[in-house]
C-alpha cells in the first residue's frame, strides 16, 4: 500500500468507507491524532473513499483499532 498519513477512526461517520482508516497499514505508518472530522460541517477534509481500493475485514479493523489505541496510550501515558 503507499504510504498515507491514517486516521484513528473515533467517533467518525465516515471512517467504515475511508481509506485512511480502512487501509491495511505498513510499519511506522503515521496517524492523524484525532480524527479530522467535522462535526458541526458533517465533513472530512481529509476524507478519502475505498472505492477501488482493498479494505480491512472486521476482524482486522478490530485489532487495529485496539493497537492504535495503546500506541497513543503509550506514546501520551494514558493508562486505563
Amino acid at each position: 500500500m503507499p504510504y498515507i498519513e491514517m486516521c484513528p477512526g473515533g467517533n467518525c461517520p465516515l471512517r467504515g468507507e475511508c481509506y485512511r482508516y480502512t487501509a491495511i497499514p505498513i510499519d511506522g505508518q503515521r496517524h492523524f491524532l484525532l480524527p479530522p472530522y467535522k462535526k458541526k460541517l458533517r465533513s472530512c477534509e481529509q476524507y478519502w473513499g475505498n472505492e477501488g481500493k482493498e479494505n480491512m475485514s472486521g476482524k482486522e479493523q478490530k485489532k487495529y483499532r485496539r493497537a492504535i489505541k495503546e500506541k497513543l496510550k503509550k506514546l501520551w501515558g494514558f493508562r486505563q
